[in-house]
């Protein structure tokens, strides 16, 4: 079958998802070469090429080679397809049944039938066809001599440059016709060559026969220079710009040429239709297209279609989405192109097997590189990816870096500002601290005044309980005070007074008064607690003579913490909402009533 076509080298890399390729197509009089390419299920022509070899001089395969090998140069480093003369390749109908196995036996027998092909040997595909008529298992079967494939490939100096694939031409035209319309009904197209004219008749929309006739572009140019009595390159000129076929300008020798050109095509036809009169098809009934060079001379349309009996038509210009419409002396070549390509299902590859085998190896070495360059892309990508992670990483933790350093500096500023605030604090703190201290004091003695009201009581002592349980205390009603020995039932300081009283009462009435002492005191929220004081803990401070033996009581008044603490020289814990209270009073004097 036809030979796939992979990637292209570009720069030394298969070029993807685009391929690329140069087709061309070896004709007698001219050499036309295209650069396609397919991206997708697009293929368009990106540049077009032709070598006129009559005007050139250009006559040798020395000659030939080094003018192709420029242009081919030119257009890049591609592989090749190459379309074969018309008059080399043949092409046939075999109904088979037993698959490719009948197909390559039907093919040598009908080699050695054919004494032409028995020389050398031969290069032969084939393409399965949709049932028509009697042919229900058909084979379109193209075969041609390797010799005269492997002589053109000389001749166009193309054995240095990698021809991946050889077609004929009768198969391409039909190619490129079916994918530049939509083709419908039963189409002959005519390819007017310099050589000759070649036939591809296509039924239901697929290429059924092939056939050439040796009349063309050439006789038609001589006839008119024997006639005109000038140069061939003057009649070939005047024969493409001038209606001669015709009107007044009418040359009747010409016309005479085409109207054998139209003979031997309506023979081409019509033989192959008595061949298959199952189809009942008949010459009106079947589009006749013009393709080709010969195809461009003007009023040629309009004389061909004088004969009722046949319907001529151009080339179609319109367009199928993603097709390229050419120029129609580059049909073959775009057919070429289209086959090599994939594009198409019917197709039918005549590439010899010592070619199809370097290309095949050439395939392994593409598919290689392509695989290896795809795990470049690959690695590339994800080196990409890592380089953006790190990179966004790196970046990330920068920020993080200069939040730190910021949330550092705030930090630092806030300790300042708490030493500050710490150090004023510490400054106005005793000053506040004596200031709560002397309004507890006359609060307390307001409320011992208080307690003194309606009760036959009165209160021989009061001293803030530092000095109390001093060793040396003072007391505030008297200048001079005995001596006492602090170590002993020695109490640690609290924040409060002592107040002693004596109750001028006996028994049960003066246990009741103090007890409604106490409750009175207790009842004020200065003081966290209030209590008699134990014998054992009493200080012999008082004068003897206001106090009466046997109903003399000390009270214990302990205040509640103060609001006035000094800030901890260390933080403590967040979960540590209060502040250790300080210890009011420290040293005070002591008082006697």
């Amino acid at each position: 079958m036809a030979a796939v076509f992979q990637f292209p080298y570009v720069m030394g890399l298969p070029l993807l998802p685009s391929r690329r390729l140069i087709a061309i197509d070896a004709g007698s009089h001219a050499i036309k070469i295209i650069l396609a390419e397919r991206f997708g299920k697009s293929v368009r022509v990106l540049r077009q090429e032709s070598i006129n070899l009559r005007d050139e001089g250009l006559l040798s395969a020395e000659e030939i080679g080094p003018a192709l090998a420029a242009i081919l140069q030119d257009m890049g480093d591609h592989p090749v397809a190459l379309a074969l003369p018309q008059n080399l390749p043949l092409s046939n109908i075999l109904d088979l049944t037993d698959g490719s196995k009948a197909v390559k036996q039907m093919i040598e027998a009908e080699t050695h039938k054919n004494r032409d092909l028995r020389d050398s040997p031969v290069v032969y595909d084939f393409a399965r066809l949709q049932p028509f008529g009697r042919h229900q298992n058909a084979f379109l079967v193209t075969l041609c001599k390797e010799n005269d494939i492997l002589e053109q490939i000389t001749r166009l100096s193309l054995l240095k440059e990698d021809v991946c694939e050889v077609v004929a031409p009768a198969n391409v035209l039909a190619t490129a016709y079916q994918a530049t319309t939509n083709p419908s009904g039963h189409v002959a197209i005519a390819d007017i060559g310099a050589s000759g004219t070649l036939v591809t008749l296509c039924v239901g929309g697929q290429a059924v026969h092939a056939a050439s006739f040796p009349i063309g572009g050439n006789l038609f140019s001589e006839t008119l220079a024997t006639t005109r009595n000038c140069s061939v390159e003057a009649a070939e000129a005047l024969k493409q710009t001038t209606n001669l076929l015709t009107g007044s300008a009418r040359v009747q020798a010409l016309a005479a040429v085409v109207d054998a050109w139209r003979d031997e095509l309506k023979r081409a036809i019509e033989g192959w239709l008595s061949e298959n009169p199952e189809l009942k098809l008949s010459l009106s009934s079947i589009r006749l297209v013009l393709s080709g060079g010969g195809a461009e001379q003007p009023g040629l349309i309009e004389f061909l279609n004088e004969d009722g009996g046949l319907t001529f038509e151009r080339w179609p210009d319109d367009n199928v989405p993603g097709v390229q419409t050419m120029p129609r002396q580059f049909n073959i070549a775009y057919g070429a192109a289209l086959q090599a390509l994939g594009a198409v299902a019917q197709s039918a590859s005549l590439l010899p097997a010592v070619l199809r085998e370097d290309w095949g190896k050439r395939r392994v070495h593409q598919h290689l590189l392509t695989g290896i360059f795809a795990v470049l892309i690959a690695t590339i990508i994800l080196l990409a990816l890592g380089t953006a992670q790190k990179f966004t990483a790196a970046n990330r933790k920068e920020v993080l870096m200069e939040q730190a350093k910021l949330a550092l500096e705030k930090a630092e500023q806030t300790a300042l500002l708490r030493r500050n605030l710490t150090d004023n604090y510490e400054r106005l703190r005793p000053v506040l601290r004596k200031g709560q201290q002397t309004l507890d004091t006359l609060k307390t003695l307001s409320l011992l005044e208080q307690s003194r009201t309606n009760r036959n009581l009165w209160y021989v002592l009061f001293a803030d309980q530092p000095s109390y349980f001093a060793s040396r205390t003072t007391n505030l009603f008297q200048h001079q005070r005995p001596a006492f020995n602090g170590t002993t039932n020695m109490l640690p300081q609290r924040s409060g007074f002592i107040a002693e009283l004596c109750i001028n009462q006996e028994g049960e009435a003066m246990r009741q008064t103090l007890g409604q002492v106490v409750g009175e005191l207790k009842q004020s929220s200065m003081f966290s607690n209030v209590d008699t004081l134990p014998s054992d803990l009493r200080r012999d401070m008082a004068q003897t003579d206001v106090i009466l033996p046997g109903r003399h009581f000390a009270l214990s008044l302990e205040l509640v913490s103060s609001d006035f603490a000094p800030v901890p020289l260390e933080e403590k814990p967040a979960a540590t909402n209060s502040t250790p209270p300080l210890v009011r009073g420290t040293k005070g004097t002591a008082t006697t009533k």
